[in-house]
């Protein structure tokens, strides 16, 4: 059927390859020169990064492209459809070379649209038909798409270099930090093993609140590079079959000296029979280990329960951390999730991530979590995986 419409994946299909449009590529080709002319004043003018450029720098590849469109006009060839799509990309990646915007890069279409139509229907001597006004601004709509798509996806390359260079530098000076601190902790732990408890316990103090603080440092170091890497480059979901009793034992393990130092006792539940979840362990250990530091830190003298549920189908299944602790103010608990973010914190130290973190590696494993929480009661941190 004439004019139709065709899918985003075949754009030669279009108006511009299915019939020759001779008279309109000619009217097209005769005002080209004077297009541009017009189109360069508007665009210094309507343009702010336009008028601190050359003109060269402004036309760029404009004539090439308005020649190819006359061509894919008159001939009515795929083909030729197929090189002016080749063609449109260079003025988006130029255009975010010289620093347009978004906004810019659309304002200048807008203005060529609009000369275009006037030019071609003034050398016509008429107004176009619906077939040439059709073929026309399918022609502009190419080009402007290819040109935009090609401006983002190049903004998109330069800010993943960026945000994986800034990484770099993060983990690197991370590393450093780390390594500096880990010789200021031997010490101080072989100064503390000389010092008599009985003839300087302030000096003892002294020493074991620098190793908290150490620790703390260390800790929140760690949480900033994490955080960052998961916002700027995110990560590849790699599931496989994780047991969940095991996985979840594992976890209560790795926080057991911890626990016992802050008298929390770990409690793992898991249903009898098969408990078996296909999921990225990784991501789910990250969410898992923000999830229960903090119930620790925050419900120290109580028991803290990691536990895993599934639906009455088993399609899918919820790993929980429940404490004990003073529990959320309601107020806070709409951006407990956001970084920085801490509310109220009963005293505990902190910089606000893990919970920005969990909430971040949960949405890449396409997971749900949530919180119930009364103050006075404790807090409930549920995670939902996604069904397999």
């Amino acid at each position: 059927m004439a004019n139709r419409i065709p899918s985003d994946t075949d754009p030669t299909t279009g108006p511009l390859g299915e019939r020759p449009f001779p008279e309109l590529a000619e009217a097209l080709r005769s005002r080209i020169a004077s297009i541009l002319r017009e189109w360069e004043g508007l665009v210094r003018q309507y343009v702010p990064s336009a008028r601190i450029v050359s003109f060269d720098e402004v036309l760029d590849s404009q004539p090439d492209i308005l020649n190819a469109v006359a061509d894919a006009l008159a001939s009515g060839d795929p083909a030729e459809v197929a090189r002016l799509m080749e063609r449109s990309p260079a003025q988006g990646i130029h255009r975010y070379q010289i620093h347009y915007s978004v906004r810019e890069l659309a304002t200048e279409d807008r203005i060529l649209r609009r000369l275009t139509m006037e030019h071609v229907e003034d050398a016509l001597g008429r107004r176009p038909s619906r077939a040439e006004d059709i073929a026309l601004n399918w022609a502009i709509d190419l080009i402007w798409q290819q040109a935009m798509v090609a401006f983002v996806n190049y903004q998109n390359e330069r800010l993943r270099a960026a945000a994986e260079a800034e990484l770099t530098y993060l983990s690197f000076l991370s590393h450093e930090v780390n390594n500096k601190l880990a010789t200021v902790t031997l010490s101080l732990k072989l100064l503390r093993m000389e010092i008599d408890e009985q003839r300087a316990p302030a000096e003892k103090k002294l020493i074991d609140d620098a190793l908290l603080s150490i620790h703390e440092t260390v800790q929140g170091t760690r949480r900033l590079l994490q955080h960052e890497r998961l916002r700027k480059v995110g990560h590849a979901v790699q599931p496989r079959p994780v047991d969940l009793r095991e996985f979840l034992s594992a976890r209560a393990h790795e926080f057991s000296a911890e626990a016992e130092q802050k008298g929390v006792r770990l409690k793992v539940e898991v249903p009898a029979g098969r408990a078996v979840v296909t999921t990225d362990p990784e991501m789910v250990t990250l969410v898992l280990r923000n999830l229960v530091g903090n119930a620790i830190k925050y419900a120290p003298g109580h028991p803290v329960r990691l536990s895993a549920q599934t639906d009455e189908n088993g399609a899918r299944w919820t790993l929980s951390v429940s404490d004990q602790g003073p529990g959320i103010p309601p107020e806070h608990l709409d951006q407990i999730f956001e970084a920085f973010h801490r509310g109220n914190t009963f005293g505990q130290e902190g910089i606000g991530l893990g919970l920005a973190i969990a909430s971040r590696a949960a949405d890449l494993l396409n997971a749900e979590l949530s919180i119930e929480s009364r103050l006075g009661e404790g807090a409930t941190f549920s995670l939902r995986l996604p069904a397999v």
